[in-house]
C-alpha cells in the first residue's frame, strides 16, 4: 500500500459514499418506490404481519428497510437507505475480488462501479435491484473464494447469500 493506492482507494470510496448517500430523499417517490414503502411500513412497522404479494418480489428488503424505519423513522431519505448502503456494500466485494482481476481490473471496476450512472439511480432506488445486485456479487466472491481456499467459512457465506437472494426475490431460482 503506497500513500497514492490509499487516496485512490479511500477517494474512491468517498466518492460511492457521496454519490449514494448525497440528497437520497430530495426526489420524489416513484410508483415502485411508494408500493414498497407502502408495504413496508404497513405490514412491518405498523401491525408486523407479513402477507406474501409477488409484486414486492419477496420479504428481505422489507424487512431490512422496517429496521431502518424503527431505528431513525420514516422518511424520504430512510426508505432509501438501505439501496444506499447496499451499494457501497457492494464496492467492498469487488474489491475482495482483485486477486482474480488484477490490481488494473480491480481499479477500473471499481471507479466504473462508482461512477456508473445504471449503478448510481439503482442505488439510490428503493427497490430490490440494489440488494440483487449485492447479493449477486457476494455470491460470486464467496463461491470465487472457496474455490481457492475451500474454506467452510466461504462455502457457508455462498449459501447464506444464496439465501439471502431467493428471500429477495423467489424468481432467483431460476438463475441457478
Amino acid at each position: 500500500w503506497t500513500r497514492e493506492r490509499l487516496f485512490l482507494f479511500f477517494g474512491l470510496l468517498a466518492l460511492c459514499c457521496v454519490t449514494r448517500l448525497y440528497d437520497l430523499g430530495r426526489k420524489p417517490i416513484m410508483h415502485d418506490e411508494a408500493l414498497f414503502v407502502f408495504y413496508t411500513e404497513f405490514q412491518f412497522v405498523r401491525s408486523f404481519t407479513y402477507e406474501y404479494l409477488p409484486i414486492l418480489h419477496g420479504p428481505l428488503l422489507l424487512w431490512i428497510t422496517a429496521g431502518i424505519f424503527q431505528v431513525f423513522g420514516t422518511s424520504d431519505y430512510t426508505m432509501r437507505l438501505a439501496a444506499a448502503l447496499f451499494g457501497i456494500g457492494g464496492f467492498f466485494w469487488i474489491w475482495t475480488l482483485r486477486g482474480w482481476i488484477g490490481q488494473r481490473g480491480t481499479w477500473f471496476a471499481l471507479a466504473f462501479y462508482t461512477v456508473s450512472p445504471g449503478l448510481m439511480f439503482y442505488q439510490r432506488f428503493f427497490r430490490n435491484d440494489d440488494l440483487f445486485f449485492f447479493l449477486t456479487l457476494w455470491i460470486v466472491a464467496a463461491m470465487a473464494w472457496w474455490w481457492r481456499t475451500k474454506s467452510p467459512w466461504w462455502a457457508a457465506s455462498f449459501l447464506i447469500a444464496n439465501v439471502l437472494l431467493f428471500c429477495n426475490k423467489a424468481s432467483s431460482v431460476f438463475i441457478y
